[in-house]
């Protein structure tokens, strides 16, 4: 059995005000097969900035609130929320509210989103 602390995971502080824990992929706790899982903690304004990829992904809000934008769809969402982002769609997420917003990502097929070290890079 694997088992996972999230919050014992060192996590990739970003510079748009978020730390991402990667728990299943190659750079994660445990190595997947066939996705790819992460939580994130962002920021009050902070965020995951307008990126896409081939890969087909869901975010899962735990708590806070934000805006999301998938394509060119802007919305609301919340603790309590998902969406599907399909494969190659432009999307972000913007942390509106005055606290902490706690999410999930999965992606796949597995492997390492380019985004994470392009926006290293730029700190």
């Amino acid at each position: 059995m694997n088992f996972v602390k999230i919050f014992d995971q060192e996590g990739m502080v970003m510079p748009t005000g978020r730390t991402t824990r990667v728990l299943v992929g190659d750079n994660g706790a445990v190595k997947g097969r066939y996705f790819c899982q992460g939580y994130v903690v962002i920021e009050p304004n902070g965020s995951i900035p307008l990126h896409n990829h081939e890969m087909e992904e869901t975010y899962t809000v735990f708590s806070g609130k934000g805006v999301i934008r998938v394509g060119q769809e802007e919305r609301e969402i919340n603790g309590g929320n998902m969406v599907l982002i399909p494969p190659g769609e432009d999307h972000s997420l913007h942390n509106t509210g005055s606290e902490d917003m706690h999410m999930m990502f999965v992606y796949a097929p597995y492997q390492i989103a380019d985004h994470w070290q392009e926006e290293l890079a730029n700190k």
